[in-house]
């Protein structure tokens, strides 16, 4: 299955998908992974974010295979070297993405679906020939995954072949849906008529009693006026209700304080990038850019990382460089999680908040409604109360000063 879903994500609407995000990643490398947190994240893909736990659980179990396939004569220094870091996390990337993408189209797999996998495979089968859990328990445990962790990513992998089944599979018109859409879109008739005007029918005799009788009797309900009724309606709308509530100063500042951060529009800086695999390039570009030479041409990979604020910037040392700069500039070497870096702020987009006079209309319209749909019910149960008590409608409105509509005559429909 983890190999389906690794085949399907190489399709050329996959790549197109995470082309752009994936080249940085693989221009890299990952070697400094090996020595950071495990819990740290990596990668930020999206939404989601992939762990120096989960990358180096992916990779140890690629490396046991390349290991396999080598005759267990390959080392990790070999692995590195032929590039297999990047290739996994190129895949963890490609499948996040796929993730996400299911988790928005809400395709998640049944517990059935999960538990058929599971007792279908024959990795899992003991010395009877059928599923057997002590096979599963020790399986799982030499791939280092734990049952919850390796239940859960089988819901993954289930997920993203249900996702991609249906890019790569295709979809097929039943035939005779085919054929009444192309009847539809191409059928052509012949048609023959004549017309019949007016002078070429005789005028008909009056009709007599009898006549007038039987046709009355066959329709007489359209002869038949409705029965009307008087009205009067006791009104209860929270448009209403919102016009008489009155909400304090105190309480329309006291929600701004708490929305504060919504308010926040944060400054934004165009970040330029070059990044280098070792500390000797980027110590050689450093001294070209020093002289003078442009900065896309300095050395390394130049990468636009475009307006981002500083939450949307990585949470290691590059994001901190670049916003510790008061202003448009550079930033001397500076060493990320997943290479050796050289950054330029080109622009900066200062930051700004809404201030409260320009939410108070719409703050103090929102409390009013919450307070409306409180007191509503209870003006209702009032009602309830004096129409119990032999009060009418009208003397009730006055009382709870609501309005009283009154109309003469309304029939069934309204």
């Amino acid at each position: 299955m983890l190999e389906q879903i690794r085949n399907a994500t190489k399709s050329w609407l996959a790549m197109i998908v995470v082309g752009l995000l994936v080249v940085s990643f693989a221009l890299w490398g990952v070697q400094d992974i090996f020595t950071t947190d495990l819990n740290d994240p990596i990668v930020t893909v999206g939404d989601g974010e992939i762990s120096a736990q989960a990358f180096s659980r992916e990779f140890n179990l690629e490396l046991r295979r390349a290991r396999d396939q080598s005759g267990g004569v390959l080392s990790q220094a070999d692995a590195l070297a032929m590039g297999l870091d990047r290739q996994v996390l190129d895949g963890m990337v490609r499948r996040t993405i796929v993730d996400q993408l299911a988790s928005r189209y809400d395709m998640r797999a049944s517990d059935e679906a999960l538990q058929r996998e599971v007792l279908g495979n024959p990795a899992f089968f003991g010395p009877t020939g059928s599923f057997e859990s002590t096979a599963y328990q020790e399986q799982l445990a030499r791939a280092g995954f734990s049952p919850q962790s390796f239940e859960q990513s089988m819901r993954e992998d289930l997920a993203r072949t249900q996702l991609l089944s249906s890019v790569t599979t295709g979809m097929f018109m039943p035939a005779g849906m085919v054929n009444a859409l192309f009847e539809y879109a191409f059928e052509e008739r012949t048609m023959e008529y004549f017309l019949m005007p007016a002078s070429a029918v005789e005028e008909a005799d009056d009709p007599g009693d009898a006549d007038l009788e039987a046709y009355y009797i066959r329709n007489v309900t359209d002869y038949h006026t409705p029965e009307y009724r008087a009205l009067t309606v006791l009104v209860l709308s929270l448009d209403s209700m919102v016009e008489r509530i009155e909400v304090s100063e105190e309480d329309i500042a006291t929600v701004y304080d708490i929305r504060s951060r919504t308010y926040q529009i944060p400054e934004r800086r165009s970040v330029e990038q070059l990044a280098f695999t070792n500390q000797t390039d980027a110590e050689a570009a450093l001294v070209a850019l020093d002289a003078g030479t442009a900065f896309q041409e300095a050395g390394g990979v130049f990468i636009d990382l475009g307006s981002l604020s500083e939450t949307e910037m990585s949470r290691d040392a590059t994001g901190a460089a670049v916003f510790a700069l008061d202003g448009p500039g550079r930033t001397g070497i500076v060493e990320g999680a997943l290479a050796v870096s050289i950054l330029r702020v080109t622009a900066i987009t200062p930051g700004s908040v809404t201030p409260l006079e320009d939410v108070r209309d719409e703050i103090r319209q929102e409390l009013a409604l919450q307070t409306a749909s409180e007191e509503i019910y209870e003006i209702s149960e009032q009602v309830a109360d004096l129409r119990a008590g032999g009060e009418d409608i009208a003397s009730i409105g006055e009382r709870l000063h609501l309005d009283v509509l009154t109309t003469d005559a309304v029939d069934a429909l309204g």
